[in-house]
Order: structure tokens, then sequence, then C-alpha cells
């Protein structure tokens, strides 16, 4: 892990501002909060793999390796960021409301399509 004092020099350097220890510390809070969640969802993606390699006739992994990491951290960011369709005005359907297209004649009439 890093220490506090490279991380302080780092983020001096790039703003030109003085950094508080307590701006660090709660920067690494952070840090270790997504860690765990990568880490456990790593071991689901881990399950994942190893079901599917059951069902191909493959060996089982026996390690968390850089695949199970690179899908866990792709998961989890695609709870947080929206689809590329959802961006650029395709469907959007939301719980309990009706399915609005957003083409570019009904845009901005704000017209439910049904």
């Amino acid at each position: 892990m890093l220490h506090w004092h490279q991380v302080w020099k780092h983020i001096h350097k790039l703003t030109n501002r003085e950094v508080e220890k307590g701006a660090i510390i709660e920067l690494f809070n952070d840090i270790e909060n997504r860690t765990d969640n990568i880490i456990h969802q790593s071991i689901i993606e881990f399950n994942s793999l190893n079901t599917n390699r059951i069902k191909q006739g493959l060996p089982e992994k026996t390690r968390i390796d850089r695949e199970c990491i690179q899908r866990a951290i792709k998961s989890i960011n695609n709870d947080i960021f929206t689809s590329l369709s959802e961006r650029a005005g395709g469907t959007i359907s939301k719980k309990g409301e009706k399915y609005v297209e957003q083409t570019p004649e009904t845009k901005d009439l704000g017209v439910e399509i049904i």
C-alpha cells in the first residue's frame, strides 16, 4: 500500500495547493471501501467463471486472477454508469413508468409512444 506522505506529495504536486492529512485519510478510506467491494465481487466472478468452466469440461481455476478482478470492476462500474443507449436518447425504462422513446422528432415534445 501507499504511504500517506507519498499521496500527499502527489496531490500537492498536481494541484499546487496545501493538503490536510485528514483529506488523505479520507481518500484512503474510500479506496479501502472500493477495494473491499472489488474483492467481494471478484469472488462472485470467480465462482461464475468456475461454473462455466465446469460446464465446458475445463479444469477449475484455483486462484483469483486478473480476469476475475477485471470482471468485478466492470460489474461494479456497470451499476454506476448508465448504458450508452440511455445516454444517447434511446429507450428509457424505469419501474412503474411506461417506456418512453426519445427520437429526434419527439425528444423536445415529451410525447409518449406506447
